[in-house]
Parts: C-alpha cells; sequence; structure tokens
C-alpha cells in the first residue's frame, strides 16, 4: 500500500510541497527557541529523529505532524484497536469522521507507525516539540542519520 501512495510525480509533487509548507515558517523559528526554553542540542535531535529516519519523506513529514498532537496519537491508538475490523476504504473514512488533526487521521493507514508513536509518548512528545521550535534543525537530523551517522554510532533504535 505504501509503495503505491509513493510512486509517480504527482506523489513527488506532493511531498515537495509538504515540505515546503513545513519549513516555510522554520526560517524564523529555527533561530529561535521555545518560549524561553532551551533548544535541543544537535546530538539530541539526532535521538530524537534516529526511530523516524529511515521512514520516506512523506511518511517522515506525516510523523512529524501528527506528533504534535501526542494526545490524538494515544486516542488513535485507542481508536484502532476498537475498530481492528476496519480495513482500506473503510478504515480511512471512518479516520476521517474522527475530530483529529489530518495528520492523525493519514496515519490510521500505518498501524505500526502508531505503535510506535504510542509507545513512548514522552519521545513522541519531544519529537513534536522539536519539530514546532527547531523544524530546520529536525529535518537536517534526519538527513545526518540518513547519511550513516547513525549507523555508525549504532543509534539508529
Amino acid at each position: 500500500m505504501l509503495s503505491r501512495l509513493l510512486e509517480g510525480p504527482a506523489a513527488r509533487g506532493l511531498v515537495a510541497l509538504l515540505v515546503t509548507l513545513l519549513l516555510a515558517p522554520a526560517l524564523t523559528a529555527a533561530q529561535t527557541t521555545q518560549g524561553g526554553g532551551s533548544a535541543f542540542l544537535p546530538e539530541e535531535l539526532e535521538q530524537i529523529a534516529a526511530p523516524i529516519a529511515l521512514y520516506p519523506d512523506p511518511l517522515v513529514a506525516q510523523v512529524l505532524m501528527a506528533s504534535t498532537y501526542p494526545l490524538e496519537i494515544v486516542e488513535v491508538g485507542q481508536w484502532l484497536k476498537r475498530n481492528s475490523n476496519l480495513q482500506g476504504s473503510k478504515l480511512v473514512d471512518a479516520a476521517r469522521e474522527q475530530k483529529w488533526d489530518p495528520s492523525i487521521q493519514a496515519l490510521v493507514v500505518f498501524p505500526d507507525v502508531i505503535k510506535r508513536l504510542n509507545a513512548d509518548i514522552r519521545w513522541t512528545t519531544d519529537l513534536g516539540n522539536a519539530f514546532l521550535s527547531q523544524q530546520a534543525d529536525v529535518m537536517n537530523a534526519v538527513q545526518r542519520m540518513r547519511a550513516g551517522r547513525g549507523f555508525a554510532t549504532g543509534e539508529f533504535g
């Protein structure tokens, strides 16, 4: 299913649009820190980004957006357990009826990703906070991890 979502020029255009929309506010936001809090260090960002670094770009974009809604991550995890009989378009349609952010709704077709985000809600919250306050830095950390730095140090988890 994932491979079909990621094929063709339309999918590449969507990825480019998502990345542009996600990173545009980062030009100024990445320079500042959260309301008086401290910024994550590059090493911390790599540790936070490592579990999602090898996901395809469209999925990384969805996970980053969804991680900014940790309560909804918990809700969708519980909802998926209660609705385990739903598959395919019925699952997607039922998720659209929920009052979740579209990034959360989009992840229902990736139950393993939802389980990962739900398994460590502290990490999910850190990922969301890092993305909100340091979007460009998070994306750079993903790229560093993909470039092999994480493999050499055993940081991928």
